[in-house]
């Protein structure tokens, strides 16, 4: 095997320990003096350099020890923190480590990360026989001089690395670090960090056209900077995905807690906790594991390919030893690429539906050897072979090979950086998570109060220190509930329970609470909206009539004579034959199995038909018709047929197609008298030129029949709905309005966009047309621009891009991407990336986003949402959250239901848990003012008989089966109305309290407590029994007012376990609070009142009905009070869309109040272009000046065609 082993390891990626992440607001600007690193285009990261210091480190250590290794578990949760305390800031030169600060819209993320040095002195070359096959010499043989000395070969003693602009230099050693997989380099020259990349900037064609193979040194020395070409998901072990998961906050909390009601003799709710906790913790760690072992499996993949070395040698290599500058050669039978390779011989047909998810194979060709053309990926896509896609079949001349240039490899491909997306995804913000840490931080604070209240109190009172140690921190327990991570747990797991049932499979459990608030919903189109792949609609031929040439009503293919528009279907296609079966484009296989025809290629076998150069037979049930495959470009055919034979009615009739949504092709033929093999040498212009004109072929691509209801339903739930496709814009358009998702009176709005070129700055430009229904089609109409524009049409519109212009736009007009993206409903021919900014967007707008799409290249968007849900079970399934089973959009309105229940859940069991915290701290306090407390069994009782049942029952309510409501559930726990909720609640539980309290201090049996019983552990009193008999039915009523019905779960009584344990325990607390059994009076040590005495025996009675009366106030105080008067009628009236987190509303509150916008005038506008086609343009300065109000306010009815063009002045 060829290696290169160096002293220093080669991957510097710290453990995960070292990374911290952390959402706080981004700074508006770049601040001076501050090192940089490149990003995307839309990050932006600030790197710092730090040394360790000696003295720091010594004094964190002191003080980590001091603290028992708390200071260091602290160090965990926040890693910046321990970087800061060991480490001291210096310049980047001497920096042993650096803190990473990635700014991401309005959030950042810290990564500490240590650099290593590389010397190339010490790396050892060793030439083990790592060829797999070679003509030379057969595999496993090896001889003794394969391993050879470094003395004995003149090996070189430095490093090539690429530098920042992208020419290779040889250094003696090198300065780097690994971030999210991505490898940075010191370069001396300019003292900053630069992100390392391939052959992909810096280089010509001719440049590329020069690598004729690289030697096996040459290959370990580039080895050593690059590192493998492999694109590995890391698979912690189970044991340290234990240990790093028992460390989270809320766990080392519970253990603090567990510990202290051990030492207190507090056992059974102690035993209960510990077990439900390592359920919990083991379920999740393994889920984990589970979700990283798909990834990794799914992910990677290795191969042999054969590479070309110098001398013209041909040796096959595993692919895991392919470095930038390799040449491989493509098999003719295909194959998976494994890196990113530049196409320098030969033509392939590829299948890159892992990039763009249209499974259509695309046409690649060899790059042009040009001194003269700089090599851009963007630019030169059609010569890029991409890792991850799929070669069909190759195509060469007689014994050519074909050979591609390997330019990137391992995480720098199209496919390590999809992969990088899944494994990195943006911060998501999910207000509840964030108020649930904040409202546990407020809990904290109103035990801290307690506890020092407690000390104080305690200490004046001379009691021991055990006694109030145990006591103060028992006070702590009470008032942040460690059960509350249990009861979260068991709501989510009832969730998915309910989703497995509709077949829908959750990898991130915490992403089903947030389903429940989305209002925002991107669905993909092929394979997510419509069927798979084309259906053939119907073939429209050429009429020659004695006048004009029109085209005929559309027929069967199977009803044409035998003429040329026939033999074209069935000769016009790269189809061919491989293992019996047809192999080709999926257009090409319908086109030609519409005919009836068959394909014979005679005397090859499946080896040698991928050279294409010999003619194929297609046989219909008359004589044998021999036609070459000649495939020309079908759009182009109107223009390059003969003008006489083009339909009179062309464009009217194709015009007439396409907006109902079909795919359209022309055919075109012309003879030619030339020998097969000069066919294949003409050049192509020569041959389409003067074709006649044969017909229209009619394809459609069908919606299923889930997504015109399930579009509907989310249309009237007030949830946006949006396409992103990769497929064009027509056909979107026709598929959106048939779907609904346009509705049949919008107008819509296409942007286009271009780049500056030449001088000329970039230009925005908006296109209104607006057409009738495709049922109900009567042509297009044109009339003069009107600036004056119905008041009632100024919302009855929709914007639609495509991907360059995104791109452009994304560029150039920033400030107008906002209103754009608020108003946009069609986003078609956009790229991954490209989905994933969109969905970034809406985010950043204050939308809660899900994404629903089915194949590989929504694998970025899918995790950047919100809620992604596959309906793949390949790629997409381990980037996105949820995997639906049905193939079909169905799922979204179920995912959304699940989603708002569970939310509501988690909403009413953390309210609960809250509310029951500050009961019960409410009974200790009242109780620790005489020196008493609860016994152990009623803990016992409140905490594990009515606590836990309930938190466990509580979430089995099923979700509502009616429609969706046309409101979400709220996100944020902090916000008015379930704060107020609780603090409503929580006044009435102090006031009944201690109510109870002193009112049983008035009554004549009562029988004061003696405060010196308490050192003895005997707190029964009849303060305890009026206290705890009241708190027990508070306790059952807080779960029956929190536990809320329609429109978001079923109602109460459906949950049958729930309205059980409801009755059972009121039944239970009646008795235990009237007539409690003399074995229940021992065990609960309670001191009821004498029940030979009618005034105290009514006094039982007294505390049922004050009970009853404060559920009545409870129930009022949470249905009248706070849902109805504060939330539904206050909160409205109040609500300041301007100052509000969701951006999209106030936007669209401008949109619908500017009637003036677009803000042209004739007057004001210069007029270009002809009268057919009409442009306003106006100044990007001016467009600044006046926000940028840059769209078209809709049309009256007669209004078709508008076009407004915005240059910029960037």
């Amino acid at each position: 095997m060829l290696s290169a082993i160096c002293c220093q390891s080669l991957d510097p990626e710290p453990p995960t320990a070292e990374e911290g992440e952390q959402a706080e607001q981004a700074p508006a600007a770049e601040k001076p003096g501050v090192d940089h690193i490149s990003g995307s285009e839309d990050e932006q990261a600030e790197i710092y350099g730090y040394r360790r210091s000696r003295l720091k480190t010594g004094i964190t250590w002191f003080f980590i020890v001091v603290s028992a290794g708390f200071l260091r578990l602290i160090f965990h949760w926040v890693p910046v923190w321990m970087l800061k305390a060991t480490h001291s800031q210096c310049s980047l030169e001497c920096a042993t480590k650096v803190l990473i600060v990635e700014y991401f819209k309005k959030y950042k993320r810290n990564f500490v990360k240590t650099i290593s040095e590389v010397q190339a002195q010490n790396i050892r070359y060793e030439k083990e026989y790592s060829v797999l096959h070679s003509a030379t010499k057969q595999t496993g043989s090896r001889d003794e001089g394969d391993i050879q000395q470094m003395e004995d070969l003149n090996l070189p003693t430095t490093l090539v690395i690429p530098n920042s602009s992208g020419c290779l230099t040889e250094v003696d050693n090198i300065r780097l670090f690994k971030c999210r997989k991505m490898m940075y380099i010191w370069d001396k020259d300019t003292q900053s960090f630069y992100r390392l990349r391939g052959l992909d900037i810096g280089n010509t064609a001719e440049d590329l056209h020069k690598y004729r193979g690289l030697s096996w040194v040459e290959q370990a020395r580039r080895r050593v900077v690059y590192g493998e070409n492999s694109i590995r998901v890391p698979i912690t072990p189970i044991t340290q995905l234990l240990f790093l998961e028992a460390l989270n906050p809320f766990y080392i909390f519970q253990l603090f807690s567990v510990c202290l009601w051990y030492s207190d003799n507090y056992v059974w709710y102690a035993t209960v906790i510990v077990v439900t906790s390592v359920v919990s913790l083991i379920s999740e760690v393994y889920q984990m594991h589970c979700n990283q072992v798909a990834l990794s499996s799914t992910i990677q993949t290795a191969d042999t390919v054969q590479v070309l070395q110098p001398g013209d040698t041909v040796e096959t290599i595993p692919s895991e030893h392919l470095v930038p500058g390799d040449v491989i050669i493509i098999p003719p039978q295909g194959c998976m690429m494994q890196c990113d390779a530049v196409l320098l011989q030969g033509n392939c047909i590829v299948n890159e539906s892992m990039l763009t998810g249209e499974s259509v194979p695309v046409t690649k060709t060899p790059i042009v050897d040009r001194p003269d053309v700089i090599y851009k990926e963007k630019e030169h896509g059609r010569h890029t072979l991409f890792s991850g896609t799929q070669v069909i079949q190759t195509r060469f001349y007689g014994g050519e090979k074909v050979m591609a240039v390997v330019v990137r490899t391992s995480f720098s491909t199209s496919k390590g950086s999809l992969v990088c997306s899944i494994m990195y995804p943006p911060p998501v913000d999910f207000k509840f998570q964030q108020d649930s840490y904040k409202f546990v931080g407020v809990l904290a604070g109103i035990a801290s109060l307690g506890f020092i209240y407690t000390v104080v109190t305690k200490v004046m009172r001379g009691l021991t220190i055990r006694a109030i140690a145990l006591d103060s921190l028992d006070l702590i327990t009470i008032v942040i509930p460690p059960a509350l991570p249990m009861a979260m747990t068991v709501g989510i797991l009832y969730a998915l329970r309910r989703l497995k049932k509709h077949k829908i499979f959750c990898i991130s459990p915490r992403s089903i609470n947030i389903s429940g608030v989305l209002n925002c919903i991107c669905f993909d189109k092929t394979g997510t909206l419509t069927e798979d792949g084309l259906d053939m609609r119907g073939v429209v031929p050429v009429c020659q009539d004695t006048d004009q040439v029109a085209l005929s009503p559309m027929t069967a293919a199977a009803t044409l004579p035998h003429g040329h528009l026939l033999f074209a279907m069935a000769s016009c296609h790269s189809i061919t034959v491989i293992n019996l079966e047809k192999v080709g484009d999926p257009l090409d296989l319908k086109m030609f199995e519409s005919t009836g025809w068959t394909l014979d290629e005679p005397g090859l076998d499946d080896t040698n038909k991928y050279d294409m150069m010999m003619p194929s037979i297609v046989r219909p049930s008359a004589p044998d018709v021999v036609i070459s495959n000649e495939n020309v470009e079908t759009e182009m055919i109107a223009s390059l047929s003969r003008p006489e034979t083009i339909p009179a009615d062309f464009s009217e009739q194709l015009h007439q197609y396409t907006i109902q949504g079909y795919r359209v092709l022309s055919l075109g033929w012309r003879p030619l008298k030339l020998s097969y093999l000069k066919a294949q040498r003409i050049n192509r212009d020569e041959v389409e030129c003067d074709l006649q004109f044969l017909g229209l072929l009619v394809m459609e691509n069908r919606l299923k029949k889930e997504t015109t209801p399930v579009i509907f339903q989310l249309h009237k739930a007030n949830i946006r709905s949006i396409m992103v496709t990769g497929d064009n814009m027509l056909t979107a358009l026709s598929v959106g309005r048939e779907c609904g998702l346009v509705s049949p009176h919008q107008q819509v709005i296409t942007i286009k966009a271009a780049a500056p070129h030449q001088g000329c700055p970039a230009s925005l430009t908006f296109h209104a047309n607006r057409t009738n229904t495709p049922s109900s089609f009567q042509g297009t109409q044109q009339m003069d621009i009107q600036v004056n524009i119905d008041e009632k049409m100024n919302d009855l519109y929709c914007f639609a891009m495509e991907g360059k212009s995104w791109r452009v736009v994304h560029q150039y007009f920033s400030n107008v991407m906002q209103k754009l993206v608020v108003r946009g409903a069609i986003f078609a021919r956009m790229n991954p990336d490209q989905k994933q900014q969109l969905v970034l967007e809406l985010q950043s707008l204050g939308y809660f986003v899900g994404m629903c799409g089915d194949g590989a290249n929504d694998c970025g968007a899918l995790k950047a949402a919100h809620a992604g849900i596959s309906l793949s079970e390949a790629e997409a399934s381990v980037a996105s959250p949820f995997t639906s089973a049905h193939p079909n959009i169905s799922c979204v309105p179920e995912l959304i239901k699940e989603g708002r229940c569970a939310l509501v859940t988690s909403f009413g069991i953390f309210k609960y848990m809250a509310a029951y915290s500050l009961t019960q701290f409410v009974s200790i306090m009242i109780l620790y003012s005489i020196d008493s407390n609860l016994t152990d069994l009623q803990f016992l009782w409140v905490d594990l008989f009515l606590i836990t049942v309930f938190a466990i029952f509580f979430g089995r309510t099923d979700s509502y089966n009616g429609p969706l409501a046309s409101y979400s559930p709220p996100a944020a726990l902090l916000s008015f109305t379930p704060v107020m909720s609780i603090l409503l609640h929580i006044f009435i539980v102090i006031c009944f309290q201690t109510f109870c309290f002193f009112h049983v201090q008035n009554q004549p049996w009562f029988v004061p407590y003696n405060s010196s019983m308490a050192e003895e552990d005997i707190f029964a009193s009849h303060e305890n029994y009026a206290v705890f008999s009241m708190s027990q039915f508070q306790y059952i009523i807080l779960a029956l007012v929190f536990s809320r019905g329609p429109p978001f779960r079923q109602h109460i009584y459906t949950n049958f376990l729930l309205t059980g344990s409801f009755i059972i325990i009121t039944i239970c607390c009646v008795i235990l609070t009237v007539a409690p059994p003399d074995f229940i009076i021992e065990f609960f040590e309670i001191m009821v009142p004498p029940a030979d005495d009618p005034d105290a025996y009514f006094f039982r009675w007294q505390i049922v009905l004050f009970s009853v009366l404060y559920s009545v106030l409870a129930v009022f105080t949470e249905y009248v009070i706070i849902d109805y008067i504060f939330y539904r009628k206050l909160k409205p009236k109040f609500h300041n869309i301007y100052k509000s987190k969701k951006k999209y509303l106030a936007l669209e509150r401008e949109l619908q109040e500017d009637k003036e916008w677009p803000p042209l005038a004739p007057c004001d506008a210069e007029m270009t272009g002809n009268s057919e086609n009409k442009e306003l343009i106006l100044n990007a300065c001016e467009l600044h000046n006046t926000v940028l109000k840059s769209e078209v306010n809709g049309s009256v009815p007669s209004a078709v065609t508008t076009m407004t063009q915005f240059h910029s002045s960037l």
